[in-house]
């Protein structure tokens, strides 16, 4: 008897590839698209199945096998060369329509940068989004298209407020260095640690069948100067300098909201390990300590 593949991963990074070790260990037989072949041949090393492929070449996207989930966590090449909109919207429309039939629902990690609010008010998967940057911008389109895709029937959409885990702290090696830092007003960050989010598209990838959107946060937004502050005190850094970047000072910033995650933990039943962004960093620094002593 063969193995059947089960889970599809597109943009198989920092997020992806946590998935994709989660997927495996529980027995589940995991292939991952790239267009890299030499990406392909370490995705093997780890025990995983690859399919060389370029999203936005869609005469490579042959033969894709038909799996009972289908993640899209691609980020943005700059060294590509190519748009944002063009990978997350063009791109992701290639792959949807070279999807097999049989193939299952569709985990598309979009996120909360589609909110452009500015007066510190709450947000939910409900409020308006009119996003105010290029990054927001090709979610939200990508959002749209895929709603409006057959494949959007049963799609679950992730909006992720900022990721951070091991190896991803926003913005520590400019706190380290004791570079000013961009901060304008009392605005507020939405984060969330990796692991759970990791934990969030696990438990809706098992749901499927429900086409929904869902914020993925850790819905305790903070203050970004204490977040930094924070962070240079766990980090034994210098105090911060903060000054307010030209650009911000001349337009919105589109940062400045409160992420509410309560759909994600009343429907999903996923309540963040890392409540708060200081028990998360603390978690970090305490393990890289650890490393630098072994």
């Amino acid at each position: 008897m063969t193995d059947t593949v089960q889970r599809l991963i597109v943009g198989c990074g920092y997020l992806g590839s946590r998935i994709a070790q989660r997927w495996r260990s529980q027995g589940d037989v995991v292939c991952v698209l790239t267009r890299s072949v030499d990406h392909a041949l370490q995705f093997q090393k780890q025990g995983l199945r690859t399919h060389v492929g370029d999203i936005l070449k869609p005469e490579t996207l042959t033969d894709l096998p038909a799996p009972e989930t289908v993640l899209f966590a691609v980020g943005h090449d700059r060294s590509s060369g190519a748009s944002i909109q063009s990978v997350y919207v063009d791109g992701f429309h290639h792959l949807l329509d070279a999807l097999p039939p049989s193939s299952g629902p569709v985990l598309y990690t979009s996120s909360t940068g589609v909110y452009a609010q500015e007066d510190g008010e709450w947000v939910d998967e409900d409020s308006m989004c009119e996003p105010d940057r290029e990054g927001g911008r090709a979610c939200l389109a990508a959002e749209k298209m895929l709603r409006a895709h057959p494949r959007g029937q049963d799609a679950i959409i992730l909006r992720l407020a900022g990721l951070y885990g091991p190896g991803r702290i926003p913005r520590s090696v400019d706190v380290v260095a004791g570079k000013p830092l961009p901060v304008t007003g009392n605005d507020y960050l939405n984060l969330i640690h990796v692991e759970d989010a990791v934990a969030v598209l696990l438990a809706a990838a098992d749901q499927g069948g429900l086409a929904r959107t869902y914020n993925v946060s850790d819905g305790s937004p903070t203050n970004r100067r204490e977040y930094f502050t924070a962070l240079a005190r766990l980090l034994r850094a210098p105090t911060p300098r903060f000054e307010v970047a030209a650009e911000w000072s001349e337009r919105k910033s589109g940062t400045n909201k409160r992420v509410s995650n309560d759909r994600m933990i009343r429907e999903l039943g996923v309540r963040p390990i890392y409540p708060t962004y200081q028990e998360g960093l603390a978690a970090i620094v305490s393990e890289m300590r650890g490393q630098n002593l072994d």
